[in-house]
This record gives C-alpha cells, structure tokens and sequence, in this order.
C-alpha cells in the first residue's frame, strides 16, 4: 500500500487496527499510537520544529544547518525478500525567521535533480520508490553474476563512498553540522571506526585525509541497547539518603581536549520505573525501563576559527529532544529523519512466469 501511494505521489501513513488478545492488547493505546501517526505524517510532509540549543557562543548557530548520512541495509529476510543497501542523506535547516522552525530536504541522486541535488523531504520520500526499483535491479544482477560475499560487501563500500563523496562536495559551501550513527557507518565508510579516524580531517575513497571543507564539522553518534551494547547503562549520583534519579544532563571530563560526550535524556512517560529499584534484591522480577548512554563524539570542526567541540555535543544533545514529541529521541534530530525515510525503501522482486502460474494454481 504505501509503494501504491508513492507511485501515485501520495505520501502515507497507517495506524495498525486495535487488537486484544490474549498476550496483545493495542486498545488501550489506541489514543497514543494514533496522536503518533498523525505527527509522523506531519513529519513526512516536512513540518518539524526545532529545539533552540542555550549555547554560550549563540554566533555558533548563526546559519548552521544539520546534516545526516544514514545507510539502509536489508537481508533476504526483510518483508520484500530483496537484498541490498540504500544511503540515504537529510539536511535541517533552521528558518532565518523562526529559529523554532525547520526546513528539511532529502538528497537526491537522480537524474530528475540533474547531477544531483537537495529537494524537499517530502519528495525525497517519493523519489526513494523509484531509486529502490533500480537498487533491486542491480541486485537481481548481481545475484546473477553469483559474486562472493567479501566482493559484495567490497562492492557496497565503494559505491556508499561514492555517493558519500557526491553529498559531502554539496556541503562545502555550507555550514552544517553532519551527523553519522556509528554502528550504522562504519562497515561502509571504515574511516567512521576507532583507532583509524584523525581529528578534524575526513577521507572518503583511496584518497589520503584531508582537512575538513571550513563550514563543516562531523560528529558521530554511538548508542548502547539493542546494538550490541556499545556505551553503557547511564547512571546519577544521589544525595545522602535520597533515592537515586536519573539525571538528564551532556557529560564530559575534565580534560578540555577530550572530544567525546555523553547525552542522557528524560525516562519516557510510557515508563513508570518504582523509586528505589534495584537490579538484584528483591526488586529483581520487576520491570522497569533501562537507560543508556548516546555518546557523542566531535570528530572534526575548526578550533582555530572559533568552534567548541563542547557546544557541538551540546547542540547534538538538544537535538534529541524536539518540542513536538512527547519524549526524548534516541538519535538526534536529523539522525532521527534520515532512519525513518527508510519507511520508503520497499522494493518489490520481480516474480518469474512460473512463480505467478504456481500462485495461480494454488
């Protein structure tokens, strides 16, 4: 249905129809889940507000956009059984006249911007059907050519750096702070891993690090659960005979010119965690909702013209809690946007003559 939609230039969203079952019961959120859909499908359309970070150097912002570079994967075992990878690049850019505001664009590859080109969210949503009809082509004709998993992945990599290079030469005009999930990043652009990054320099392809274009900077984001637990469980420090909190706060070390953070964010208010709760006694069988620290590191900006890698972090930070959601965000803002426009990465396999005739029989 929402391949049908895009085709037609209908962009989309469904809540799922309220069930209760025995182990199920989607009713009695029904309220939430709806008020949700309708804000992701203002989402789709572009209308986002933005948080206005209280940064020391308010000069920092002055005509700062936000960028994010997000790699869709998917296996045989995705819901359309196609196989392949989908880069994917969104740009937020406050409105001059209304900081609150943002004014969000996809990039797009195609020939229908020319060489290339960034155009608005909501076309970049459509525009992903079509790009996914050609990646799920240059699939089947890989699977064809029968290659090696090292030379397919080998493959991706260099196609991702490719586009990587395309995006990041729009920029250098710009000034923008450009996000990257690390455990998303790495296995196509192996620059993003520890130990082979440099400070303030970026290599994309065979060619040596170079100094950053002079409007951008380049901050790569980590998380914890559900991704093979990266950063820790976050912590607070309590008050003598105080129950322990979880405090909400961008934590750093002494050392000015340490250049990774850790963001903690608000418990969301689906979760009611009992005071004093402990992970062994006798609180052990009960549920509660489990942080983690978002770290945050600023891979490169420009010291020497002004930038602090602290208030950096602190934007990327304020990111994860736009005024416009209910609760706090796990990746920021536009890191947030470009993962959920892989919504639209839905390429259909092509069935043969016989697999139509065997569905028909059956």
């Amino acid at each position: 249905m929402r391949l049908g939609f895009a085709h037609a230039g209908v962009l989309s969203q469904f809540v799922e129809v309220p069930i209760k079952e025995q182990h199920h019961d989607s009713v009695k959120n029904i309220e939430h889940r709806a008020e949700h859909a309708w804000n992701d499908g203002l989402r789709q359309l572009g209308a986002r507000l933005l948080p206005i970070p209280d940064v020391r150097h308010g000069d920092l912002l002055t005509g700062l956009s936000y960028g994010a570079i997000w790699v869709v994967r998917r296996t045989r075992r995705s819901r359309t059984g196609w196989e392949g990878i989908a880069p994917l690049a969104v740009r937020v850019t406050p409105d001059p006249a209304d900081p609150g505001l943002a004014h969000i664009e996809g990039w797009c590859p195609d020939a229908d911007c020319g060489a290339g080109g960034w155009i608005s969210y909501p076309r970049a949503l459509l525009n992903l059907t079509q790009r996914t009809d050609v990646l799920a082509e240059r699939a089947a004709e890989a699977e064809e050519r029968s290659r090696p998993d090292g030379n397919r992945r080998d493959e991706q990599r260099h196609a991702v750096q490719e586009w990587l290079q395309v995006v990041y030469r729009s920029l250098r005009h710009d000034q923008i702070l450009l996000m990257v999930h690390a455990q998303n990043i790495r296995t196509f652009w192996p620059w993003m891993q520890d130990g082979v990054i440099e400070r303030d320099k970026i290599r994309l392809g065979h060619a040596p690090p170079r100094p950053l274009h002079p409007g951008v900077r380049l901050l790569r984001v980590r998380t914890g659960n559900g991704n093979r637990g990266e950063t820790a469980q976050w912590w607070a420090v309590a008050k003598p005979n105080q129950a322990k909190g979880l405090a909400v706060h961008l934590w750093t070390t002494e050392d000015d010119t340490e250049r990774v953070f850790w963001s903690t964010t608000a418990k969301p208010g689906n979760f009611k965690t009992p005071k004093g709760i402990r992970k062994v006694g006798p609180n052990a069988d009960m549920q509660a909702w489990i942080p983690d620290l978002v770290e945050l590191a600023v891979l490169g900006c420009h010291p020497a013209d002004g930038d602090d890698p602290e208030m950096l972090a602190l934007v990327a930070h304020h990111l994860r809690q736009p005024p416009e959601y209910d609760q706090d965000l796990r990746n920021p803002l536009p890191l947030h946007l470009a993962r959920l426009a892989e919504e639209y990465i839905l390429p259909l396999v092509d069935e043969t003559e016989d697999d139509v005739e065997a569905a028909t029989d059956e």
